[in-house]
């Protein structure tokens, strides 16, 4: 049948033309080198400006990002994992039953398996923390190294101090007075003889920063996991007195001490004679009061030693007395002990 055989006859539109709708065909796009043949062209019967600019227009094409998996494939690919598991344990009990038909032996197999699975994750797990271990070692050592380098580390030894200062004495009940008293004159003694070696050993290093102008004084803090300690090293050179001189000086400091602290800081410091151990010895309380919520008390011994060469102050506590004991727990208590080391040369 002919195509014209389906066209039929329309009823003409009144006063409008004919309209005829063709389909033009699509023009294929020029090869690259025929758009340059003509814009190179164009630019060459274009005339000149002397403000002429050149626009280029570059496109960067960036991969798409893979978009994230919805809840819907999240649960489908849950549910696949789980099936194939199922497939897997399904085939392992059928291999078992073939292997080891009988249940006795079957479950002591399965008893068995269980146990090396748990010993292996055990060893795993054991492993990882050796690991982990070994790393903190590692971690802990070079710490200690850059401690050793720290400029730091060398003046602040107020633990170092504390233990050549001061060494654990008790009192017990079962001491009687002659024992104490014995007791005492022991560590008054051996205070005085070690003070001017750990003197020497601790501000020899010092030395040279003490002036006639300027004394040289360093002050300390560290802390362990029971204690603070604090210590302070003064160095003062006293030019044209002579040795008693200075040894009054600081004794009449002492004697005063109490006075200066309740003037300037509100301090209420008292000293309390309880023996006399002679030879500039004695055992002495110290207590010290700043308001309701600062109180401490102390048992001090007190010893000096004067020679034609130096002079020598040393107070040293007595950790636990049971004769006279020392409430550090209660309200407002604060454990205050104190080393005093005082020692004068003649230059």
């Amino acid at each position: 049948m002919a195509p014209d055989t389906l066209v039929q006859q329309m009823p003409s539109l009144p006063t409008r033309g004919r309209t005829f709708l063709s389909r033009s065909l699509v023009q294929p796009a020029p090869p690259a080198r025929e758009l340059e043949a003509k814009y190179m062209s164009f630019k060459a019967h274009e005339p000149s400006q002397p403000h002429e600019e050149d626009i280029f227009l570059t496109g960067i094409n960036k991969p798409q990002r893979k978009s994230a998996p919805s809840a819907t494939h999240e649960l489908r690919q849950l549910r696949a994992d789980a099936a194939a598991m199922e497939a897997q344990l399904a085939s392992l009990c059928v291999k078992w039953q073939e292997n080891l038909p009988d249940p006795a032996i079957r479950e002591s197999a399965c008893m068995a398996a269980k146990a090396k699975w748990i010993s292996s994750q055990a060893e795993q797990v054991n492993r990882s923390l050796k690991d982990q271990v070994l790393q903190q070692q590692l971690y802990l050592a070079s710490l200690q190294h850059f401690m050793t380098q720290s400029p730091f580390l060398t003046p602040s030894r107020s633990k170092e101090l504390f233990d050549g200062m001061h060494g654990y004495s008790e009192l017990t009940m079962a001491m009687s007075d002659a024992q104490r008293t014995s007791h005492l004159q022991s560590q008054c003694d051996l205070g005085v003889r070690l003070v001017p070696a750990l003197m020497g050993r601790f501000t020899r290093q010092h030395l040279p920063s003490a002036t006639f102008s300027n004394p040289f004084s360093h002050t300390s803090v560290m802390a362990d996991g029971n204690y603070t300690y604090v210590s302070n090293i003064l160095l003062c050179r006293i030019p044209h007195r002579s040795l008693e001189v200075a040894v009054g000086a600081a004794l009449h400091y002492f004697q005063n001490l109490s006075t200066e602290l309740k003037i300037h800081v509100g301090v209420q410091c008292e000293l309390e004679m309880m023996q006399d151990l002679g030879e500039a010895r004695a055992y002495t309380q110290m207590r010290y009061r700043n308001g309701p919520k600062f109180c401490s008390t102390s048992n001090t011994t007190l010893a000096a030693r004067i020679t034609p060469e130096s002079a020598i102050v040393v107070a040293d506590f007595v950790d636990r007395d049971a004769r006279y004991p020392i409430d550090r727990t209660s309200g407002g208590r604060v454990g205050l002990d104190s080393c005093l080391s005082y020692v004068s040369y003649r230059c």
